[in-house]
């Protein structure tokens, strides 16, 4: 038997339910290769090509 509070189960079904998505897992994978190479934007950039 295990015990965990909801909220921990609430974290842990959100978790598997995230992993399960292999095209969000294979572009969380490529985000973080850009961001270790440099390849990032300044909020300032986002602002702007947004037009915010």
């Amino acid at each position: 038997m295990i015990a965990m509070s909801p909220s921990q189960l609430d974290s842990l079904l959100e978790t598997i339910e995230i992993l399960s998505d292999q095209e969000f897992c294979q572009q969380l994978k490529i985000g973080i290769e850009e961001l270790n190479k440099g390849e990032t934007f300044s909020v300032e950039e986002v602002k702007e090509e947004l037009g915010l």
